[in-house]
Order: C-alpha cells, then sequence, then structure tokens
C-alpha cells in the first residue's frame, strides 16, 4: 500500500528512478492509504483503508470529489448500494429460487411471484392454437376473439365451440331447442295466454275444415251448434291421429269448448251458430 505525488521533478537517474518506483507502487495499490491521495485526477481510484473493510472509492471527472464503489474484505468486494442503480439495488435485495419470476411493482422496484411449469407453457406459446393447447381446451374450440358480440348475446358451446346467441325481444323467454342441442329464444306463452281475450269467429270459421293453432300457447276454442250429431276433433301429429274433444248427440241447440296445443290442428262437424276463440 502506498500514496505518492505523480510528478517527477529533474533530477539525478537515482532519485528519478526511485520516484518512478513510487508512482508504480501506487497505482499498484489503488493509492492505499488511510488519508486521500493529495495529488488528484479525476477518475483516480483510491482504497481508503481507515476503515473496516476499506473502501474502494473513485475521483469523480471533475475532480471535485470521491464516490463510494464498495468495500473490499479480503477476497470479496461488496459493490455500496447507493453506487447502483435504483433497480440493480432491488434486485439486490431479492433472493431468486426455482420456479418464480421477477416482475416490476412501481418504478425501479421489483419482486418475485410464483411461475409454474404449466405457467411457462402457456408464455412459451406463440400462437392461439398453441395457447389453447396449453390450457386444455382442445384445438377445434374457437378463441373469443374470433366472435362478434352485440349487447345482450349470450355465450355458449355447440359441442364444437363457442358460439353466441343474439338476444331475443322483449316477452320471449330462453328454452331449449327441439333437439335439446342448443337454447333459443321462444314467445313466453304464459304471458301471453294470460293476455289472450275472446273473439268471435263465426265469420271466418266453417264445419268440416281443419285450422291450426298457430299460437305459442293453447287455444281455447268454445262452439255453439244448432245441429244433433256434432262433434269437435283437435290432431296434436299434423292430422295422422284425431281425437274427439266434445260434441252432443242429441237434437237442439248444444254448447261445448275444448282446447287446441300449440301447433295443433282442429276441425268441428255440424252447423254452428257461434264460434269464438280465446285469440292473442
Amino acid at each position: 500500500m502506498a500514496q505518492s505525488s505523480y510528478t517527477v521533478d529533474n533530477a539525478a537517474g537515482a532519485v528519478v528512478r526511485s520516484k518512478i518506483n513510487d508512482i508504480n507502487a501506487a497505482m499498484q495499490s489503488q493509492n492505499s492509504g488511510t488519508t486521500a491521495p493529495t495529488d488528484t485526477r479525476g477518475g483516480m481510484m483510491w482504497i481508503d483503508t481507515s476503515t473496516t473493510p476499506p473502501t474502494l472509492k473513485i475521483r469523480t471527472l471533475a475532480d471535485d470529489a470521491w464516490v463510494t464503489l464498495g468495500t473490499l474484505d479480503g477476497s470479496t468486494y461488496t459493490a455500496d448500494a447507493n453506487a447502483l442503480p435504483a433497480n440493480l439495488t432491488s434486485l439486490a435485495g431479492l433472493t431468486l429460487a426455482a420456479n418464480k419470476m421477477l416482475y416490476a411493482t412501481a418504478a425501479n422496484t421489483l419482486a418475485l411471484a410464483d411461475l409454474t411449469a404449466a405457467g411457462r407453457t402457456f408464455l412459451a406459446a406463440t400462437t392461439k392454437a398453441a395457447q389453447r393447447t396449453a390450457l386444455e381446451l382442445g384445438s377445434a374450440n374457437k378463441d373469443l376473439a374470433d366472435i362478434t358480440f352485440s349487447e345482450g348475446d349470450l355465450l355458449y358451446h355447440d359441442g364444437s365451440n363457442l358460439v353466441n346467441l343474439g338476444k331475443g325481444t322483449a316477452g320471449q323467454k330462453l328454452a331449449m331447442n327441439s333437439g335439446a342441442t342448443a337454447p333459443e329464444w321462444v314467445e313466453d306463452y304464459v304471458d301471453a295466454w294470460m293476455n289472450a281475450k275472446w273473439v268471435d269467429k263465426t265469420s271466418v270459421r266453417s264445419a268440416n275444415t281443419e285450422y291450426t293453432n298457430g299460437n305459442s300457447f293453447p287455444l281455447e276454442v268454445a262452439i255453439r251448434g244448432s245441429d244433433g250429431n256434432e262433434k269437435a276433433e283437435v290432431s296434436a301429429d299434423g292430422g295422422t291421429t284425431w281425437v274427439d274433444v266434445g260434441g252432443n248427440g242429441a237434437t237442439g241447440f248444444n254448447s261445448f269448448s275444448f282446447t287446441v296445443p300449440p301447433g295443433g290442428i282442429y276441425k268441428y262437424a255440424g252447423t254452428p251458430t257461434s264460434w269464438s276463440e280465446r285469440d292473442g
């Protein structure tokens, strides 16, 4: 450990050689000493041996102050936290371990989070298909980003992909389709039936003629006839099978009523004097 001025004056050879040796010793020991060197330059290193352990310092380029870089303890060098960028100081305070991921919680503030093998597999996936595979969704599943949604839409799976069902209209309700494969909007026949009113259909109905209930709710029919052997029939299978739902074999005026399911066919045999239906 040595310090020396770095100026070599004109002198005899032996004196000059001795001065050069002193300068070399100072440079080799990083100007080690208990006090700062008196002959300084910007960028000069100095090991301050007045501290325990000794402190490594560097002169500012303006040659106006010393900046602490760290400490030297035997064969160990420890950087000074103030000499490191803030993000490296934050990193130095963390203990890295297996299955951990580094992330920032604020400016120059780092933290660790768990990162499992499954998480790494997903992050390594570079395509949507690979990401779906990593999530075990299957290659046939459509990505949500491929679906165009509108206000009120519903999302469901059709057996192969995620698809959307557009919103229904006022008064409709959600129900399963006839094949029990997907949801669909249907008329709420309960509300429709409750709001239905009796309508005189005498002028537009004829005997021995088939009519269809086109409503989404059961249709009530009331008929008053003047013949004997009157009969009303209803078919729920498109006219293949007919069921007798009313009538009278006696002569004179006869009144009866019956109900027709949605989509059912109905007909009357006789001479109607009045025909009313509870229709929407």
